[in-house]
């Protein structure tokens, strides 16, 4: 990903960011309010996770004793101590490797080698009740295929091969996306096919999607059905012939994997509309995609995305293009003033219908270029981030953002203030259930400065997990870790380091 640090401001002390104070749209109150809410946040233990080399973070949970599973690859783990293991038939070598930590963050406790690659995992936490077999199981998707482990003994319950090259590992559609329910049901994609399998790893069902990227899929825990999502690349005839690229959802039963439901995934050629006697001229056709998707604890589903641009079908309900589902309160939740950079969309939509309830974009800015006036969007991307729910329905979201996060230097971890802007930071956001407050919005960057992708975001009760994956500098640690400084500092040879921390107190 590119560096925007040509677009920073620069002063005698160094680099800058500005704090833009404002007021929410509709207040009963003119007085100032902050963008951010919470700016002070409780760092339980950041950790590096890896060695040297090119290590890549994928997934994160955590289980019901509080400990934090980290699912990811490593190309010269360090894990010092920890318990080992290897699936029969996979070299000990492989970069493909779960990791299990104490409650506390102090080590490693251990290392189970799954296969080549790992790219997704996700854990089944059942508040419903302990007596469910498959509460705290966690699914593994792979160039190995689907594994469910028993993260307590760190021991395989099952596995199954999918068919079909194993992708190439980036977001758009190389990767093996699983998700698991109560039932024990697994839902996996690989290479555009849906494959559902049951609780003993046996193929029940398979569904090819006929779009260009399906990038995710999520079982519901309840309801018997799964969604997924993504984007496919189409023309506009009616418009030159132009390329644009159109999001879509889908509801899929349990049963035979069929069609629920269809939100978005519209027709390209009825993005542009004439103008009539009665009606404006109407354009939709700003490149919009879909990345993730999870149901979360309120019941809602919701999903990650992007857009290139404010002229995107996300400001409407997904069924037609007149219901408008947009929240904007400020300059960072709108795409005005834009020259198209991607920027993240994340809604939640109605299980039920798959009618968007609400959306919001978020939008770095650079400075005013005059006072009074706004400045320009920046970049912000989702498709290697990550969203997840908690009980109450606040969204909590992992990406990469370029310069102009609001009210940045007023973020501190443990009391030390983040680092000031260097290129590419590994951000996270807080959003409340109603998507009208931005409860935090705050880069991971620490000292000089370092920034990467929060590729992964996991919530238990009052604590949150971001595993990522640093491109450079430092990241906010602490003592008394496995590693509280990077491996690879310097970042050569398009070296990361797998990055871990926990945090307390989120609301």
């Amino acid at each position: 990903m590119q560096r925007w640090q040509q677009q920073l401001v620069k002063t005698t002390g160094g680099l800058v960011a500005l704090a833009l104070v404002g007021t929410i749209a509709g207040s009963t109150t003119a007085q100032p309010v902050p963008k951010v809410v919470n700016k002070n946040h409780t760092l339980d233990y950041g950790t590096y996770l890896g060695g040297v080399g090119h290590d890549e973070a994928r997934g994160v949970d955590f289980t019901t004793d509080n400990s934090v599973v980290a699912c990811g690859n490593f190309k010269n783990l360090q894990t010092r101590g920890a318990k080992t293991a290897t699936l029969t038939g996979i070299a000990t070598t492989a970069s493909g490797k779960i990791l299990k930590m104490s409650a506390d963050g102090a080590k490693v406790l251990n290392e189970l080698t799954l296969g080549d690659r790992i790219d997704d995992c996700q854990m089944l936490r059942d508040p419903s009740g302990s007596n469910n077999p498959y509460r705290d199981r966690l699914v593994v998707g792979g160039t190995f295929g689907v594994a469910v482990i028993d993260p307590a003994k760190m021991r395989l319950e099952w596995s199954a091969v999918l068919p079909g090259p194993v992708g190439n590992g980036k977001s758009e559609g190389g990767q093996t996306r699983v998700s698991i329910n109560r039932q024990g049901l697994v839902a996996a994609v690989r290479n555009n096919t849906v494959t559902l399998l049951d609780n003993k790893g046996v193929v029940k069902q398979t569904l090819p999607i006929d779009r260009t990227f399906v990038t995710d899929v999520a079982i519901d825990p309840v309801r018997p059905q799964l969604y997924v999502v993504g984007f496919s690349n189409r023309k506009n005839v009616n418009d030159k012939n132009n390329p644009v690229q159109v999001p879509f959802m889908y509801a899929l039963d349990t049963a035979k994997l069929n069609f629920q439901w269809r939100t978005w995934d519209y027709d390209a050629n009825l993005l542009t509309a004439p103008a009539t006697d009665t009606t404006k001229a109407r354009n939709d056709m700003a490149d919009s995609r879909l990345y993730r998707v999870v149901v979360g604890g309120d019941g809602k589903i919701a999903v990650l995305g992007e857009n290139a641009g404010g002229n995107t079908v996300f400001r409407w309900n997904g069924k037609d293009f007149v219901t408008q589902t947009q929240i904007k309160y400020d300059a960072y939740s709108d795409t005005y003033n834009s020259k198209s950079p991607h920027m993240l969309y994340f809604a939640k939509v109605d299980a039920m219908t798959g009618v968007v309830i609400a959306g919001q974009d978020a939008v770095p800015r650079l400075p005013e270029p005059k006072p009074g006036q706004t400045g320009l969007a920046n970049a912000i991307r989702g498709k290697d981030g990550s969203i997840a729910v908690d009980r109450q329905g606040n969204l909590l979201i992992g990406g990469i953002a370029a310069y102009g996060t609001p009210e940045r230097d007023e973020n501190k971890f443990n009391g030390e203030s983040v680092a000031t802007y260097q290129g590419d930071d590994m951000v996270f956001l807080h959003i409340s259930a109603d998507l009208k407050q931005r409860l935090r919005w705050t880069p991971l960057g620490r000292g000089t400065g370092g920034g990467g992708d929060l590729n992964a975001v996991a919530v238990k009760d009052d604590r949150v997990a971001l595993f990522g994956s640093a491109t450079f500098g430092t990241l906010m640690t602490t003592e008394k870790t496995p590693a509280p400084n990077p491996f690879d500092p310097l970042k050569t040879d398009n070296a990361r380091d797998a990055y871990l921390g926990v945090l307390s107190q989120i609301n």
